[in-house]
């Protein structure tokens, strides 16, 4: 290769840093000196560090997965590896960088430091790391029409050992009560299979009250339920929520439920279990999750709508305050829109409009009680033309104003109930 022009032109290109790192670990080369940014060279020192040291070599050209979200490409050139990065293969949230904070990942930096090194991260998606992986090889390679085109996927993580060795695992003992003596685990020699399929039960038949009252009886009852943490109570609960909360969802979605509501209903009660602390919080908790979702098959049992009119509603239901039109439903179900229109009248009661209608006037209850969002900006935000547009539908609706409905607060839920109009794009009726 002569000297390192193509390989600064392809990171320029890409918008990402380069680098030159020898057998030893050192970095020799680069687009930018490593003591030039706290964060970054701290970064770059890292990979270094376990790019060389890794006992069994690094399978090249290699997309390398870093701590949690940043990514290099590592190709090796005789003895030295170059690299491009470090970047991400999506925009890095607030959300991401605090969990990646809370553990510890900035241990070496001041957090601020930190946080503006990881949301100032290059973004490309995984696609574009794989080729960025196999041009570099071919730049770098002394035989460029017999390069290796195979890109290895390489996870490395600062304090942690290599990738397991088939040996490691191949000859372990099929686990029984004295192997989970011996190595310090729980072991539950009654755990009762019939607790859990009763449970799920009650979900598949969308018997909300039978699950209520079934989880009261087992309130107290510690027997017969896996341990999944033992220093902890709370985490062993959480745990255990989790999995049940996991294999509740694959139930509703069995039973009809539409997938990106049971896997949003899934995400939310999971991130509510983590909040919690105390066994208590965890318990009503799970109470409130599995109770949801027998409520949803429940519903899902009671229309008995068709494939495609689920999907027609979740469609909706997702871009409620998106400007979609039944031509762009029906393009998601992948049916014709009159085909649609007719099936759809045909088992809800009610046309596409109204339906998204329905929807639409049920999130601007949602905003109008929980936001301080401005009345013109609900309209703006749910498609409605104006604001005075959308006081006339929301009082056809409802029977009051968006104001008048404001300030009855929370009591104005009971105080006032949809109108008949109201009732009727609800229920399909």
């Amino acid at each position: 290769m002569d000297g390192y022009q193509n390989v600064s032109d392809l990171a320029s290109a890409l918008g990402l840093e380069w680098w030159i790192i020898d057998a030893e670990g050192r970095i020799v080369n680069g687009s930018i000196a490593p003591t030039g940014h706290s964060a970054l060279s701290a970064a770059i020192k890292e990979l270094a560090t376990l790019v060389c040291g890794r006992k069994d070599g690094m399978a090249c050209p290699a997309v390398v997965l870093f701590r949690y979200f940043e990514r290099f490409v590592v190709v090796q050139e005789k003895e030295q590896f170059v690299v491009l990065g470090p970047g991400a293969a999506h925009h890095i949230t607030q959300s991401e960088v605090e969990r990646a904070v809370q553990d510890g990942l900035h241990a070496t930096l001041s957090q601020d430091s930190f946080i503006e090194y990881a949301t100032a991260l290059p973004s490309m998606s995984h696609e574009r790391w794989m080729a960025a992986a196999r041009l570099l090889a071919r730049i770098t390679s002394q035989h460029p029409e017999h390069s290796n085109q195979h890109v290895s996927i390489v996870w490395l993580s600062p304090g942690e050992c290599n990738d397991l060795q088939p040996g490691d695992t191949m000859h372990e003992p099929w686990p029984d009560e004295s192997w989970f003596e011996t190595h310090g685990y729980q072991f539950t020699p009654r755990h009762d299979p019939d607790i859990e399929q009763q449970l799920f039960k009650f979900i598949r038949e969308g018997d909300e009250e039978g699950l209520v009252s079934f989880r009261q009886q087992l309130r107290d009852r510690r027997d017969g339920i896996g341990t999944l943490a033992k220093r902890s109570e709370i985490r062993n609960r959480k745990n255990l929520g989790i999995c049940s909360i996991t294999l509740a969802t694959r139930i509703a979605v069995s039973e009809g439920v539409d997938i990106e509501t049971a896997y949003s209903m899934s995400d939310a009660y999971i991130q509510l279990l983590e909040e919690c602390t105390s066994v208590t919080e965890v318990e009503k908790t799970m109470d409130r999750a599995l109770a949801s979702f027998a409520r949803a098959v429940h519903t899902i049992h009671r229309a008995s709508y068709s494939r495609p009119v689920r999907q027609a509603l979740s469609f909706m239901r997702k871009h409620v305050a998106s400007p979609i039109r039944i031509a762009d439903v029906a393009a998601h179900v992948g049916v014709h829109p009159r085909h649609l229109s007719q099936r759809f009248k045909q088992e809800t009661g009610q046309t596409l409009y109204q339906a998204l209608s329905a929807l639409r006037m049920a999130r601007a209850i949602e905003l109008l009680t929980n936001t301080q969002m401005s009345i013109g900006d609900i309209a703006s935000a749910l498609q409605f033309a104006d604001q005075s547009h959308f006081t006339r539908r929301f009082r056809q609706f409802m029977g009051l104003t968006p104001l008048q409905f404001r300030l009855q607060g929370i009591s104005g839920l009971h105080a006032y109930q949809p109108t008949d109009v109201g009732e009727r794009l609800l229920r399909g009726e």
